[in-house]
């Protein structure tokens, strides 16, 4: 099974996807069972889409793993009254469309 999300503007970068900062489609992969492959797939691209950004195999298993460990984490410290985490990284609220919105303000370390 495979997962494609269509994406009319911005795409995450492989990059991203490798890292584990963008977790859309390693949080779909784990919510869903045997996905194969997931892929964004950007409508304004003309490159075929087996060059497109995408996961597959080890890579999305590990990717997949990382990221239900980490909500899983989230949800144990949501559950006992912990304050939800900022990023934190300067490098990330300077390109981030969310500060009016960026829970960074009320985060405590």
């Amino acid at each position: 099974n495979s997962i494609l999300d269509y994406k009319t503007g911005f795409t995450p970068s492989t990059k991203d996807l490798l890292s584990g900062e963008d977790v859309q489609l390693s949080t779909y992969a784990f919510a869903l069972e045997h996905v194969e492959q997931c892929a964004y797939i950007n409508l304004q691209d003309p490159k075929p889409i087996h060059e497109r950004n995408s996961l597959s195999g080890e890579e999305l298993a590990s990717i997949t793993t990382a990221a239900q460990q980490r909500l899983e984490q989230l949800q144990a410290a949501l559950t006992q009254g912990q304050a939800l985490p900022a990023w934190g990284q300067q490098a990330m609220c300077d390109r981030c469309n969310n500060a009016g919105i960026c829970r960074r303000q009320i985060w405590s370390a």
